[in-house]
């Protein structure tokens, strides 16, 4: 394998020009030799003035960006334009609110060459601006992982993959039309076929996370919608992490299912009304919700015990992963109850 492959980076965008502009500027500053990669933009129908953010930025380097335009399909629809325009036998992938290092490719591209087909990173909030509690959780929830050698996913905002990856596991889903679900989709069918996927602390990224609880609350909302879809692309049995994946959903399944029928009771017999008929919708809510998120996080809640944060912050992480949770459960059920509605 060449000392320095060929690499190509994907960077979907979309009306977020002001960040672009950083993000590619970051990738113009590497360590790596300048005729070793490109740079792939997708503008995915943005309507902010991206399309001429990107002619300068290509007249500044027109040797080492591309651009591509199509109308508003979605990230993966986006990255999978970038791939089959890509040249090289390595693919990067980053976000448009994403700054990279400058070794942030010479680091990708050796731990690739050590054998390892598919890598992701860690992401930190830009040291420029100040964190808050939530952007400090958002450094948490980017780093956390229990198997750094056997994620069970990995986030396109910090990505590695050889290109023949791609050959064998197909593209992102075009299903997915916004973002969300579209990463641990492919991930999901890398790991059936036997790929293992590694995150590595070196790889290491500054990520622009929200600010604020509401927007890290429509985002888990929109996870949770999107986790019937992703599903629904896994039919069969196989092993991931340990655990048979089929097998944790269908509890999932189980406890959502118990939370829409006690709220389904509920209203239909006009439980509410009644004192005994709060008490039940709510045992039978919480008995359920709890089922769920037991099941879903509790070896997070141990592991996070063991880190060295502060009490303080366990707390709060671990307050913070039971909301996003729930809202998460929330879009679940809400996309369960719109496609019985369709049918």
């Amino acid at each position: 394998m060449p000392i320095s492959p060929y690499v190509s980076i994907i960077v979907p965008t979309y009306n977020r020009k002001d960040l672009l502009k950083k993000s590619i500027e970051s990738l113009l500053n590497q360590t790596y030799p300048k005729n070793k990669y490109e740079i792939i933009i997708v503008d995915d129908g943005s309507t902010d003035g991206t399309e001429k953010l990107v002619k300068e930025l290509m007249g500044q380097a027109p040797d080492k960006i591309k651009s591509f335009t199509q109308d508003n399909k979605g990230p993966a629809s986006a990255r999978n334009i970038g791939i089959k325009y890509a040249r090289g036998e390595f693919i990067g992938f980053i976000d448009d609110d994403v700054i990279v290092p400058n070794n942030w490719l010479e680091t990708g591209t050796k731990i690739l060459s050590d054998d390892v087909d598919i890598i992701g990173g860690f992401g930190l909030y830009p040291m420029d601006l100040k964190p808050n509690l939530i952007t400090k959780y958002g450094d948490f929830k980017d780093n956390y992982t229990r198997d750094n050698n056997n994620a069970p996913y990995l986030r396109t905002w910090n990505l590695f993959v050889k290109r023949q990856v791609f050959e064998k596991v197909g593209l992102f889903d075009e299903t997915f039309k916004t973002s969300g679900g579209e990463d641990s989709e492919w991930c999901l069918r890398a790991k059936r076929l036997g790929y293992k996927l590694k995150k590595s602390p070196e790889l290491k990224v500054f990520h622009h996370h929200p600010k604020f609880l509401i927007k890290r609350l429509k985002i888990a909302y929109k996870y949770g919608a999107h986790q019937i879809l992703i599903h629904s692309r896994i039919k069969s049995k196989f092993k991931i992490g340990g655990t048979y994946y089929l097998h944790r959903f269908s509890i999932r399944i189980l406890a959502l299912a118990g939370i829409i029928l006690s709220i389904y009771l509920s209203l239909y017999y006009n439980l509410i009304e009644t004192i005994q008929g709060k008490i039940y919708i709510f045992s039978f809510l919480l008995l359920f919700s709890m089922i769920f998120l037991l099941e879903r996080r509790y070896r997070d809640f141990i592991h996070i015990t063991s880190l060295n944060i502060s009490t303080h912050y366990k707390f709060l992480f671990s307050l913070l992963f039971i909301v996003e949770d729930m809202f998460s459960i929330l879009g679940t059920i809400m996309n369960l109850t719109k496609g019985r509605t369709k049918k």
